[in-house]
């Protein structure tokens, strides 16, 4: 969902197996763009947590660590070559390719 250009909302439930209260209270909520492109596109990092960012991989966008963007690892992940969150269409997934980071 997002708010402005400049700030991206996670609502929702999680898809399962992460569908799981303490995942959700880690990584839904509000993210804020940053001025860094990450593997070309924008990247975003959690309001209430630095801890955890949404950026691009090159084949799909993730949501995870902080200390793991750019890599296609996260806890979620929506597979899209758009590098616009917005132009991305598909379901959110569990990340299974990397693990969980």
């Amino acid at each position: 969902h997002r708010m402005s250009d400049e700030t991206i909302a996670l609502v929702g439930e999680l898809p399962r197996p992460a569908n799981q209260e303490a995942y959700e209270r880690l990584i839904l909520g509000v993210y804020n763009r940053r001025s860094e492109l990450v593997n070309g596109a924008p990247s975003y990092v959690k309001a209430s947590d630095g801890r955890f960012m949404l950026w691009h991989d090159g084949r799909g966008w993730c949501v995870g660590f902080a200390s793991d963007k750019g890599r296609p690892r996260g806890y979620i992940r929506l597979s899209s070559d758009k590098k616009r969150l917005e132009d991305a269409i598909g379901t959110w997934q569990v990340n299974t390719e990397k693990g969980l980071g």
